[in-house]
């Protein structure tokens, strides 16, 4: 499964003079934690984290120890931008972690945990695509356990049914198991082997056709006479 194949196509953005108030309604709105600052012809600029507005009100409020310019330069630059900045490229991240719409979803859930990130914008060429989320790949997730879960009860309906047919066989005819075969596949019987008159073929496949839970029949049975 491809990124493409389960991201957002229309993934929520802002243009980098949108007013820190405005991303803060668009977050909201929309019920995102991060939004992509794009050009006007859709061009990756740089990403805003809930955490860099979050931590530009804590600095505002005194309730965050800012970062000193001689012990971390780029963070002391970082938050003075955050806290002073007015628009969205006044707090966005300048480095930001994207994936190809062609890579393989566990590849990018891969990304996100080794990043700490939890989504990713989707580029072709620096152009914004789409946008995967934790909760998108959590969704296909949860389809793919449905899908097991699913394929695991067949399978065990299956070989609930193949004992019934066994059983049915064993009790209602004379013919030994030793030269009958059966295979049950997605409640289809497939029956193969020998039997010794022709009229036993009809008796099996019609006997097996009456069995609760079985859908059909597919019969490749020979008669003895005539393998000799």
């Amino acid at each position: 499964m491809k990124v493409r194949d389960i991201m957002k196509r229309h993934p929520v953005v802002v243009k980098p003079d949108t007013r820190v108030r405005d991303v803060l309604q668009t977050m909201v709105s929309h019920r995102v934690t991060g939004v992509s600052v794009v050009t006007d012809d859709g061009r990756m600029l740089g990403f805003i984290p809930e955490r860099n507005l979050i931590v530009r009100e804590l600095l505002a409020k005194g309730k965050l120890r800012p970062a000193t310019a001689g012990r971390d330069f780029r963070e002391f630059i970082s938050q003075q931008r955050h806290l002073y900045g007015k628009t969205a490229e006044d707090v966005m991240n300048r480095e930001v972690v994207t994936i190809s719409e062609f890579a393989d979803v566990l590849d990018a859930l891969e990304c996100m945990l080794d990043n700490n990130v939890s989504r990713l914008p989707v580029v072709d060429h620096d152009r914004i695509v789409g946008e995967l989320s934790r909760t998108d790949v959590l969704s296909h997730l949860l389809a793919l356990e449905y899908e097991r879960e699913g394929l695991h009860e067949e399978e065990e309906k299956d070989v609930d049914l193949a004992n019934r047919v066994h059983e049915a066989i064993h009790h209602q005819t004379h013919i030994s198991p030793v030269k009958l075969h059966l295979e049950v596949s997605n409640h289809v019987v497939y029956l193969h082997g020998i039997v010794s008159a022709r009229e036993d073929i009809q008796f099996l496949v019609d006997l097996v056709s009456q069995i609760p839970g079985v859908r059909n029949v597919v019969n490749s049975l020979l008669v003895e006479q005539l393998t000799r």
